[in-house]
């Protein structure tokens, strides 16, 4: 979207399509034929207007955001939140953890109440889980804390490897947010974008890269659950459904207790919707105008399923209208 790789003074709406990019863009959109968030509602727009006003639901605004998930950040409070009222995370767990970073594209479960019964998705989760342990604990020795990351992440500004796991510390937090400029050109380094003002003329391996990890906090009573799933998992097929969901994105949590993933160029007071006809919830920015710009897509956990549009009709939640810019 324009959002994702034009600057606002170009005058391009944040929600058209962009077919003229000449550069790659490390970021991947949901799988929309996963999810049905809006349950098949149709959009209204009145296409003889220059205005586009579509319906939805606010699900809260963004109150936090963190590039480095912790398992006590699965709950709202970890991550944040004020309150958890939407919030349908049940227990602090590392099967959470190992839903939630890569629940965005790659389905293991599902936490709808509705759904437990759903044969695929108990038989997947466990399986899933275990990917998961062996990725966690591949060749560590699990004594210490210590920080795992998708990739490798080198700040030209830093001069530095700001992601390495070998260190106990929970500094690299501050790497991926580091010298990535808001307009949301992932192709543009520090060095040259704030002190040049100009693109990057490195190769993509020198770009910087907006990758999160996980920062795990030795347990010892996490350990047996851990080192026996493990037994039976791959780390590589955990690792690759990281990647996939991970680049250019960044975990948050609403001022409701709704937690998930989005772009990394989400800011705090961006509101979280679910837009009548779209198939995922969407990241909107509130304009001094009244109108809300599009960041991007997002995914919010416990609200892929229609439970929004449950809520609605329940009159928990009332539906409002949105102009796009």
């Amino acid at each position: 979207m324009s959002s994702q790789t034009h600057d606002p003074q170009e005058g391009v709406a944040a929600w058209v399509p962009q077919w003229d990019l000449s550069n790659f863009i490390d970021f991947y959109p949901l799988p929309t034929w996963l999810y049905n968030t809006s349950r098949d509602l149709g959009c209204q727009a009145n296409l003889a207007s220059k205005r586009l006003v579509v319906r939805g639901l606010v699900l809260g605004a963004v109150d936090f955001t963190t590039a480095v998930l912790t398992k006590n950040g699965m709950q709202p409070q970890g991550l944040g939140a004020s309150t958890s009222t939407l919030s349908f995370i049940a227990a602090d767990t590392w099967q959470d953890v190992a839903r939630i970073t890569t629940q965005a594209r790659w389905r293991a479960s599902n936490l709808n109440e509705d759904d437990k019964d759903d044969t695929r998705i108990s038989r997947a989760a466990p399986e899933h889980f275990a990917h998961f342990a062996a990725w966690l604990i591949e060749d560590k020795a699990m004594t210490q804390n210590f920080h795992c990351t998708t990739s490798i992440v080198w700040c030209d500004a830093c001069n530095d490897d700001l992601s390495s796991p070998s260190v106990p510390t929970r500094a690299p937090v501050v790497a991926y947010t580091c010298g990535i400029c808001d307009r949301g050109d992932f192709d543009v380094c520090h060095e040259c974008y704030v002190d040049k003002g100009t693109r990057c003329p490195k190769g993509y391996e020198c770009f910087l890269r907006a990758n999160i990890g996980l920062w795990y906090e030795y347990r010892e009573a996490d350990l047996p659950e851990l080192v026996s799933a493990a037994t039976t998992g791959s780390a590589e097929r955990f690792y690759k459904s990281l990647r996939a969901t991970t680049n250019c994105r960044t975990w948050f949590a609403s001022t409701t207790g709704c937690v998930g993933s989005t772009s990394h160029t989400t800011q705090r007071g961006d509101v979280v919707c679910v837009l009548f006809g779209a198939r995922v919830p969407f990241m909107l920015r509130p304009e001094p105008d009244g109108r809300y710009r599009v960041i991007s897509d997002c995914y919010v956990d416990g609200m892929m399923d229609s439970k929004a549009i449950d809520m609605w009709e329940a009159g928990k939640l009332a539906a409002e209208s949105f102009e796009l810019c």
